[in-house]
């Protein structure tokens, strides 16, 4: 091997295609293994109970899978995230401290056997603690990346949260937020004259969404909503079946495409609703061609993300961006982290968590708009979807890990 070897730490990688989980750093991999093919990735991530084999990904990264309970039936913590897990089931709680050691002892056997050069850490808890552990021990640079409420969790851990929160980002070579707002978190645990020091090598930078095909504009005027992602609380889609029960709103038909803890509480709450159940269907998790089609069946995306009781929140949705590089038009709340691009009613349209009343009016809005409106729209969501588009984001992220050599970037006006 020639180049530097860099450990990928993330509790969130899909086992395959089938895998339900989000599949953003799997994807962010390959972009920067394509962008730098001189570095060689290793990619740390959870085993789990019932996954199913490991996918072949062509030499593109190696994958390392680790243990962290027995019997191995309850290694379930990260099938649908660590948090909405834990709230689902108080006892995975009990698996946090073993998840934490475990991934701690083999990233520091993975670290030693591959000779890694670089640890390159998504969320901070518990993955950029473990890189910084290993900084210690090894000498190894590290840095990570913050997708939402990650760090503001830490906040919750009395006296030695905030601590571990200014060590570890002080340590580590930058930091990386896909939003404002995450970044905002992040800020918190700082004085102003620290965050002028420390500020200055975290960059905001989202995830990506491939646009290598070019699109056109496609007009699809046929009433169908889509919602994408994980059944979760934060995801806010009882707020949208609570909008959809408005009399004032003509669709056809809602598609809820993923799978989660909430499932079932929400199928019910359709059931229980007789103007809305003929025309909510739960179609389950899909990926690639039936992805893509349900994709090209919507004519509305809506993306109703809430911050959850207990704090847990979105970062930057990718499906938000995968919807804007099909030309989609899309409603979102401005809690998803989508205000810091969708300019409302120009390239999308924006609403107030937990607010169904403004959900309902502009979906309302959304499915009467002209023709020529829809395509200006849409026309809009493509351009911006290029500023998402995986060559330039990994481009972005090697330079704010001084891996690379060139930037891009995007600001809202």
């Amino acid at each position: 091997m020639t180049g530097k070897n860099v450990l990928v730490l993330a509790s969130t990688f899909p086992f395959n295609e089938v895998d339900p989980k989000p599949d953003f750093v799997k994807r962010q991999v390959i972009a920067l293994k394509k962008e730098n093919p001189e570095l060689n990735f290793f990619v740390l991530a959870p085993a789990e109970y019932g996954a199913g084999a490991k996918q072949d990904n062509g030499g593109v990264y190696q994958e390392i899978r680790f243990s962290y309970f027995y019997p191995r039936s309850f290694q379930v913590l990260t099938k649908y995230g660590i948090m909405p897990t834990i709230k689902k089931n108080k006892f995975s709680l009990f698996l946090v401290p073993f998840f934490l050691v475990m991934e701690l002892w083999s990233a520091f056997k993975v670290a030693r056997k591959y000779n890694i050069d670089y640890i390159y850490a998504h969320w901070f808890f518990p993955q950029a603690l473990v890189a910084y552990f290993i900084s210690i021990l090894l000498s190894i640079p590290f840095f990570y990346t913050s997708h939402s409420s990650d760090v503001q969790i830490m906040s919750k851990i009395p006296w030695i949260g905030k601590i571990l929160v200014r060590r570890v980002t002080r340590r580590s070579v930058g930091v990386t937020s896909v939003s404002g707002r995450s970044l905002r978190k992040i800020s918190s645990f700082f004085s102003a004259n620290e965050w002028e020091r420390i500020g200055k090598k975290i960059t905001i930078i989202p995830m990506g969404v491939t646009c290598s095909v070019e699109r056109t504009f496609r007009s699809v005027d046929n009433g169908v909503i889509l919602f994408m992602g994980r059944l979760v609380k934060k995801k806010g889609v009882d707020f949208l079946i609570e909008a959809l029960l408005d009399k004032d709103i003509c669709f056809k038909k809602l598609i809820v495409a993923g799978s989660g803890p909430e499932q079932e509480s929400l199928m019910e709450k359709v059931a229980n609703n007789y103007q809305i159940k003929d025309k909510v269907s739960f179609v389950g998790y899909v990926s690639g061609k039936e992805k893509e089609s349900l994709f090209d069946q919507a004519s509305l995306v809506v993306v109703p993300s809430i911050i959850a009781d207990d704090g847990d929140a979105e970062g930057m949705p990718v499906v938000l961006m995968e919807a804007f590089s099909r030309g989609k038009i899309c409603i979102a709340t401005k809690e998803s982290g989508a205000d810091e691009y969708i300019m409302d009613g120009e390239n999308g349209f924006l609403v107030d968590q937990r607010r169904p009343d403004q959900l309902a009016k502009k979906i309302d809005v959304a499915m009467k708009l002209p023709q020529k409106e829809r395509r200006v729209i849409s026309e809009r969501a493509l351009q911006l979807a290029k500023v998402f588009d995986w060559s330039s984001i990994a481009r972005r992220q090697l330079v704010a890990m001084g891996l690379g050599s060139d930037e891009s970037t995007y600001t809202k006006q």
